[in-house]
């Protein structure tokens, strides 16, 4: 744990910025992105944004009881957002697996 955060999911987070990062400098090296690959690109960063604010959200029990009656309150329930935003995202990006 680093700061109240397990370490892996600093680990992912740095992967996926890194990742991101190289994006953006494919970007300024070679030109703004057009079409399809431009509409991936923003897709995927602003899914994983609202992944990772449906995660906190989400993933806090009590927090979620404020909004939701109980039959909404057991772990697969509320996991079912979080992976609804990463179907979504593979059936937009056209990924093979779905």
């Amino acid at each position: 744990m680093i700061g109240g955060v397990p370490a892996f999911m600093l680990f992912v987070l740095a992967t996926v910025f890194t990742i991101a990062f190289v994006g953006d400098l494919h970007v300024i090296r070679f030109g703004a992105l057009r079409g399809g690959a431009k509409l991936r690109r923003r897709l995927w960063r602003m899914c994983f944004g609202l992944f990772i604010a449906a995660g906190s959200f989400f993933s806090i029990r009590a927090r979620v009881a404020k909004i939701l009656p109980e039959p909404f309150l057991s772990a697969p329930l509320r996991a079912l957002p979080i992976l609804l935003i990463f179907m979504a995202m593979f059936y937009w990006l056209d990924f093979p697996i779905l």
